[in-house]
Order: structure tokens, then sequence, then C-alpha cells
């Protein structure tokens, strides 16, 4: 069938290792790019000249259609909603971030890379074909080398996938009494409840643990976009410490972050967050490995602790949150 055609076509090597899409940019054929990404084919993926799709790209029109839509990279790098429920916030953490941080630091047991990739491919929820498709294809990659890389590169693809990874991260409680690893007691606090074992666990530690990402570590300035309501704001005084709870998506380019320009809901105003991480466990550059290289991505690790630095009045409102360094504990 048609679809089979196009999906085989998204994977084939020409003897230059390139893909159809290398090809289809290469040439400026607009409409088969187009077709070829909305079924998923791999944008990363570099030819014996060094080169992506998007390098292959002769004209600004090509390259412009591997670029994420205004709607796609505000969803990625601005938070507009629920944003109580991705952060933990109080004057004083007792650093909890830093411990739970340090748990997914302790790999996935066990368990080999196939049974973790298994279990995060069987129960992740991406009810879309052609995205679920996608994601897999990345996870066959990953067992295939024997790469964690690849799981970045399934996370910045533009799927269901990584929203309903950080959604189940932010509906496990957390607190002094509750261990999200299911480790021992905390501070000498027995655990609530046990949880069940879940993927979105399993996905963290797999990227949180491996070595081989150790070159692509970071420290330095990034930015992200937050739309927040007037009873969020009170969790941004100078002073207070807060954990992200998921994985969120920066840039080092403000510019990036600055793609809030439209329209807010009603009762919320925008601001420029500026984090400052300190430690090289905390984030990933992955600029180089994303499915849009050009976004600068820095991606922040979940459990990891800021405090608010600066809270300035404008349009936008500016916050600078400096890492508490798990160096420092």
């Amino acid at each position: 069938t048609f679809d089979q055609e196009v999906s085989r076509g998204k994977r084939i090597l020409q003897p230059n290792g390139s893909t159809a899409l290398h090809a289809a940019s290469f040439y400026g054929h607009k409409e088969i790019v187009n077709l070829l990404l909305e079924r998923g084919a791999a944008r990363n993926i570099v030819n014996k000249f060094n080169l992506t799709p998007f390098d292959e790209a002769q004209t600004k029109t090509i390259k412009n259609l591997f670029c994420r839509s205004e709607v796609a990279t505000k969803q990625r790098f601005v938070t507009t909603t629920s944003h109580l429920d991705w952060v933990v916030s109080h004057q004083n953490t007792d650093h909890v971030g830093d411990l739970h941080f340090w748990r997914t630091h302790q790999g996935c047991g066990n368990g080999s890379m196939a049974d973790n990739l298994k279990e995060v491919g069987t129960n992740m929820e991406v009810n879309n074909p052609v995205e679920r498709e996608q994601i897999v294809w990345w996870f066959r990659k990953a067992y295939e080398k024997n790469d964690v890389t690849y799981l970045i590169r399934a996370y910045t693809a533009e799927t269901e996938f990584y929203k309903r990874l950080n959604t189940g991260l932010v509906s496990f409680p957390m607190s002094l009494k509750h261990d999200p690893w299911g480790g021992p007691p905390i501070d000498g606090c027995s655990v609530d409840q046990q949880l069940p074992n879940n993927w979105q666990m399993t996905f963290t530690r797999l990227v949180a643990s491996d070595d081989k990402l150790k070159k692509y570590r970071y420290t330095g300035r990034t930015f992200r976009g937050l739309h927040l309501g007037n009873n969020e704001l009170i969790h941004y005084k100078v002073g207070h410490e807060i954990i992200h709870k998921a994985f969120v998506s920066t840039s080092k380019i403000r510019a990036v972050a600055e793609c809030f320009s439209s329209k807010l809901e009603a009762n919320k105003v925008a601001a420029l967050c500026t984090y400052t991480i300190r430690d090289p466990l905390a984030a990933l550059d992955i600029s180089s490995l994303s499915e849009f290289p050009n976004e600068e991505e820095v991606l922040i690790l979940p459990f990891i602790t800021f405090k608010v630095q600066k809270f300035e009045q404008g349009h936008p409102l500016e916050i600078e949150l400096d890492q508490v360094g798990i160096a420092d504990l």
C-alpha cells in the first residue's frame, strides 16, 4: 500500500548513507519533504558527508519545513497550564529533590537495557500509530547499538511521548514521607505507599544514570517561558526553592523561550525564566541529538532544586533561578 511504501522509504539508506529525506531535501521536493516529516521520518540521520537532511536543504523554504511549529515550540518551551503540578515550592525544600535526584542515578537495578526498553515501549501511552512507530524505531536503535542517546532523540521528537512521560512524572506525590523511587525511608520517615512499577521512572533512570551521556552534560544559563496565574506568582518569591518534578526543556537561545507572545489566558501573565545550571549532572545539552537542533535545547532532569534569586516586574516578568548544586549538600 501507499502507506507501507512511505514507511519503508523513511528508513532506506542509499550507499552514501542518505535517506529519502536527505534526497528530497537536497533536490527541493517540498511536498515529499512534508510528507516524509509528517510520517515521522528521522530528521537527524547523518550521511557519509556528515550532513543531516536539514543540512542538505538548499533553500530557506525547505529549511523552514524542518522547524517545529510555533504552537509546538510553545508547548515544549513554555509552561502554560497546571504549573503547580510541575513544581514543588517552599522556603526550604530540605533537599528532598536532591535525594530523589540521586536515586535516579542508581540505574535500573538488575534489568537489562532490553528489558527496560521493553517495559517503556509496552506501557507508553502513545496512541497515534505514526508517532508510536517513530518512537519504537528510536527504541530499537537504542537496543541494537546499546546507546541511550537514541532515547533522547525519541524525547525531542514532536510526538505524544514527551508529554505522556512528563504528565506521568508529575502525577506522583513528592514529600519527605514519600519516595517516588520506592527506596528506603527519607529522614527516618516511612514511605506512605508503594508505587507500582511504571515506565516513566524507568525511562528517567535510563537517561539519568548512563555514562554515555557524560559528554552532553551542561553547566551555564538557559531560558524557558512561563504563563503564571496569581496563585502561582507567590511561589517565585526571592529566596524560595523550587523543584521541578518532570523533565524541563529549556533553550540556550533566549528568543526560543520568548515565543509566548500569543494571547494569554485570563488572569495570567508572561514571564521569562533564566536558569543557571551549576552541576553537570543536572542537565544535558541535547542540541546535537535533537530532531530540532536549531532550538539549542538543554534538558533539565527531574528533581533538580533551584533557588529564586530575582523576581523583576516588567513585560514579561523576569525570574532568575539558581541551581542549588548537588555538590553543596
